[in-house]
């Protein structure tokens, strides 16, 4: 299914999603909302923000922005990602599988992500709206970026991502990959 056209909203909406138990993510969100969100909003006052997921944010303080809406933790990614334009990964350390990225591309999603977040996505960087870790560069994407150049990037990501991660692909490249180990060749991986 194609989800880019799923947003109704007349506001931009972005979202963040992750387990605010685990340190980088709680870090990364109060970095959004300490070094990013507040000149975003200022600069664009339509800009909203949907966070989502499990743990306490109380070390996370969003002030009185009213901009920005908790949700919890969710039943369905479905709902969230339909509610957003774009999703934000502002991930500033830490390490094993990079899904926040590839999980905003398989729903139709543009992102914006720290380069942490998205190294090892298995994605191309251009089907990121922003791979940076300066909050200057954060500002200027979400403040000036409209609903077209989110469409016109998510269809990128989501093609991206279809085709990196289709499980019929991703299968043959695991037979191959064992194929090649008991050939003898255990440098050959797909």
């Amino acid at each position: 299914r194609d989800w880019s056209s799923d947003v109704c909203s007349s506001d931009l909406v972005y979202g963040f999603i992750g387990r605010f138990d685990w340190p980088p993510n709680r870090e990364g969100f109060r970095w959004l909302l300490e070094r990013v969100w507040p000149e975003v909003r200022r600069r664009n006052p339509a800009a909203r923000l949907l966070v989502a997921g499990k743990g306490s944010l109380d070390s996370c303080s969003s002030g009185t922005n009213d901009a920005v809406e908790r949700l919890g933790e969710i039943p369905n990614l479905e709902e969230f990602y339909s509610r957003i334009h774009a999703a934000l990964a502002p991930i500033p350390y830490g390490g094993g599988t990079k899904i926040k990225v590839v999980e905003a591309a398989r729903y139709g999603r543009s992102f914006l992500a720290t380069s942490n977040a998205f190294y090892g996505s298995g994605l191309p960087r251009e089907s990121a709206l922003l791979v940076s870790d300066d909050p200057g560069e954060w500002i200027r994407v979400l403040a000036t970026s409209g609903k077209k150049d989110f469409q016109e990037r998510a269809a990128l990501a989501f093609e991206q991502a279809r085709r990196s991660f289709d499980t019929d692909m991703l299968a043959k490249r695991f037979v191959e990959f064992v194929d090649a180990r008991l050939k003898g060749n255990p440098r050959s991986a797909p």
